[in-house]
């Protein structure tokens, strides 16, 4: 993590590297029903997302079997959500939680589509949900050039 990120998250300095073996993790194969469970008493607004190329580490399709157990009702159902007219992801509204997935992301959404994840973040804490502030044209008027998630981090300083 960048060390102007971690000042502004206040967080110890750490020199940190992505996918690294560093870290003393063993895998339990635990169930985050009983900790979601905890957030929902909490009255805590929830957002749990994965990427959707992640199909060894944390693939989204076991989180929405487990999040199937808490049998919440459903709000709002699948649909794309959007950064700049393009389809960012997918997302389901529950009345305690949201669950979305990053277009093109692994278990490390930031880091594989960063522009598309800081909307995620940004809007759910904001908004609390991921609505597009600025939706594309509407049927009958013309399509707009979508801009590379590049272009736009470089041209707001994110790099």
């Amino acid at each position: 993590m960048r060390p102007d990120v971690q000042r502004a998250i206040h967080a110890r300095p750490t020199q940190w590297a992505p996918c690294t073996n560093n870290i003393n993790y063993t895998i339990s194969g635990a169930s985050m029903v009983p900790y979601y469970t905890q957030f929902f008493a909490a009255k805590l607004s929830v957002l749990v997302y994965a990427g959707d190329v992640d199909i060894a580490t944390v693939p989204f399709a076991q989180n929405q079997a487990c999040l199937a157990e808490l049998n919440r009702k459903n709000m709002q159902p699948w649909a794309p959500w959007f950064v700049n007219g393009a389809t960012a992801g997918y997302v389901e509204y529950f009345d305690s939680y949201t669950f979305a997935t990053v277009k093109g992301a692994g278990h490390e959404a930031p880091l594989y589509q960063p522009l598309s994840s800081f909307n995620l973040f940004s809007r759910f804490l904001t908004k609390g949900n991921l609505n597009d502030p600025n939706p594309a044209p509407t049927q009958g008027t013309a399509r707009l050039a979508v801009p590379k998630q590049g272009h736009v981090l470089r041209a707001n300083g994110i790099h």
